[in-house]
């Protein structure tokens, strides 16, 4: 009998299209949908809004970019734990791993399962708030299928996350097309005077980033490895007008395009999977590594998802309450539902997950057309008086730090995943020259789009009509398509639905990569011995997750997510200013100029302390005690091993019940 060893590793499953769709398609989520309102609500007057939002696609454009080197220099899966062990060493990478899997993962992801679960039912509660139980059990069975999707099959995780970008990228085409329709038929008067009202406090400049930030995560998808149809109302809110509004929107779109490309330099130095806890890791050392795990894993991305499930969740049973919100119970059922659902594909086929996320990235795409497309029909009908909302498009801007500093949080939750790719480098084919290729393709696509329909949404919608409205899409739908307007909140959900995927891809490496650096208990470091997918790490991200998603609500998870993840995000980025100053002749395939990852740096500085400046809260004290107790986990557990034996029982029950074994890296 012939006897052959063949190691056990990750699939490299992942190519350029794929990974395109796992940044724009977490990109493109519920953020959009979401995010405009409350930074509008934020900074005061449209006009800063536009802005806030052209800022948080440049912050996420800067930050990927930085991403990108990282990602050339530490080529291993795993993202910011990685690249925080590698250069801050185990302690810090420790602390990021076990914040990342108990708290901000499980986060992000509870909130993506809300609103996946929040639009799925809207159109069963058309007068009226679907049930909070309602939604969180279809957020939990979303999640699950996630779950389930992502465990079994890589391939068909990315697949999954595809599709959904599809129509995520159509429904923001439409809303934009519409958009512009209205401004050329003469639909201006909501950007008259666009920054009248536009607020100064520092600390609400920073939540508007925050909200639209939040549009834009995702970024770092490759590193690690969106958010779009409803969140608008929140950056206008808080930045006060239509002008500053648009403005979050470019700034977002700029600095994510910036970040993502400084992670990019990372992933091709370290071509490990972990994202920002390997680039930490390889240049902070094992501590530092640790406080970004411990808090990406039970803060960060189970936050992601369970907002995007939550928004999920709003969008699917808004339909069905027409005239009136939908009961939390219906919204978190749904959220629940959504999770399990995702955890289920993910857990699966990575090559399914990915088919997903590709065909709802192209439903996306479809749906933001769609919106794109009706707000360009009452401009050619009526040319430019249909951009009457713009006149005085900044009139009323809020400009303390602390509106600003909300409605780039909401801004910048839609552009959250432009780090996905670094998360799951060792499963991305040809790392070098895909990751800078698809962060730059996505980032300049979604942030054109955002622009383009936040105009859309104006053309349509006064800005006290997007401050108020609870679904921004579902309003604009009943305006501009009528009868049809059922179709925004489909549109809504599926985006939310693909988003929730792509954030399940790669928060479960995260978890898995901290595992296998010893910063986590050793059975997340094992994947499915058939399926070759890290079902353990996604099981446990499911489970933090749905802890998140039960008391949690949509805005309060996308703030805290934003203020812990953009700790981190700084931490990483220093880390690469410290390689290109300490060792500029580290071996690098891509390298980003030296100002992109100091102006990350200095947005991520603003966006942390903004808001504690001009507004301080206790949860802010809170989050970073969280940070800090790491320690206590680390020191007995992770510097002297301390292990009890039960554990190792345990271990061996749970690999076997599950079918999974230890996993070796595949760079």
């Amino acid at each position: 009998m012939e006897s052959t060893s063949r190691k056990l590793q990750l699939k490299s499953e992942v190519g350029l299209l794929g990974g395109v769709s796992l940044i724009a398609g977490v990109m493109i989520g519920s953020g959009i949908f979401m995010s405009p309102q409350t930074v509008l609500l934020n900074i005061g007057s449209p006009g800063a809004s536009l802005v806030i939002w052209a800022c948080c696609g440049l912050l996420a454009m800067l930050a990927s970019l930085a991403y990108a080197e990282l990602g050339t220099v530490i080529r291993e899966s795993g993202g910011e734990y990685i690249y925080i062990i590698r250069t801050s060493g185990n302690l810090m990478a420790f602390i990021f791993a076990f914040t990342s899997v108990l708290v901000v993962r499980p986060t992000s992801m509870t909130g993506l399962a809300l609103s996946f679960a929040q639009n799925a039912v809207a159109p069963f509660y058309e007068d009226c708030a679907p049930p909070a139980v309602v939604v969180k059990s279809v957020a939990a069975v979303g999640l699950l299928l996630l779950v389930i999707v992502n465990c079994l099959n890589v391939r068909f995780s990315i697949a999954v996350t595809t599709i959904l970008m599809a129509v995520k990228f159509l429904a923001l085409v439409v809303i934009s097309i519409g958009g512009m329709v209205l401004l050329i038929q003469g639909n201006t008067s909501n950007l008259q005077n666009a920054f009248d009202g536009t607020s100064q406090s520092i600390g609400v400049i920073g939540m508007a980033f925050y909200q639209c930030l939040w549009s834009y995560d995702g970024w770092n998808n490759l590193n690690s490895v969106t958010e779009e149809l409803k969140r608008p109302e929140f950056v206008m809110s808080s930045v006060g007008s239509p002008g500053a509004s648009l403005i979050v929107w470019a700034v977002c779109g700029l600095v994510t395009l910036c970040a993502a490309l400084s992670y990019t330099e990372l992933g091709t130095m370290y071509r490990e999977s972990g994202g920002e806890f390997i680039y930490v890791l390889r240049i902070y050392g094992p501590l530092p590594a640790f406080f970004l795990a411990f808090t990406f894993i039970i803060v960060v991305k189970p936050a992601s998802i369970a907002a995007k499930a939550l928004s999920f969740a709003q969008y699917a049973v808004a339909p069905f309450y027409p005239g009136c919100m939908p009961p939390t119970l219906v919204v978190k059922c749904i959220a629940v539902v959504c999770i399990l659902v995702v955890a289920i594909i993910n857990m699966q086929n990575v090559r399914f997950a990915m088919a997903i996320q590709i065909i709802f990235l192209v439903a996306k795409v479809v749906g933001l057309m769609v919106i794109v497309i009706g707000g360009m029909v009452p401009m050619i009908q009526s040319g430019l008086e249909s951009l009457g909302n713009l006149d005085n498009a900044f009139e009323c801007t809020k400009l303390g730090l602390s509106p600003i500093g909300m409605a780039v949080y909401q801004g910048l939750w839609s552009f959250a995943g432009w780090s996905n790719l670094n998360i799951v480098t060792e499963e991305l084919k040809n790392p070098e020259v895909n990751l800078p290729r698809a962060l730059i393709i996505a980032i300049p696509m979604v942030t054109i789009l955002y622009l383009l329909v936040n105009i859309s949404y104006l053309a349509a919608m006064t800005p006290r009509e997007m401050m108020v409205s609870g679904a921004v899409a579902v309003t604009w739908g009943n305006k501009v398509l009528g009868s049809w307007g059922w179709v925004m909140s489909i549109a809504a959900a599926l985006s939310s639905f693909g988003s929730l995927n792509g954030s399940f891809f790669s928060g479960g490496r995260v978890c898995f990569v901290a595992a296998r650096e010893g910063h986590m208990p050793n059975i997340l470091a094992m994947a499915h011995v058939r399926h070759l997918t890290p079902s353990p790490a996604l099981i446990f991200t499911t489970i933090i997750s749905l802890i998140v998603l039960i008391p949690g609500d949509f805005q309060g998870i996308v703030n805290f997510f934003s203020f812990t993840a953009w700790f981190f995000y700084g931490v990483t980025i220093s880390g690469l200013l410290y390689l290109k100053i300490k060792f500029p002749d580290l071996p690098r395939t891509y390298t980003v100029p030296i100002i992109i990852p100091i102006l990350v740096l200095l947005s991520a500085v603003f966006l942390v302390l903004a808001p504690i400046i001009d507004n301080p809260q206790l949860e802010y004290l809170y989050v970073t005690l969280f940070i800090l107790s790491g320690a206590l986990i680390y020191i007995p557990f992770i510097h002297f091993k301390l292990c009890p034996h039960l554990l190792d029982k345990i271990t061996v029950l749970l690999q076997l019940y599950l079918e999974v074994a230890p996993a070796d890296k595949n760079v």
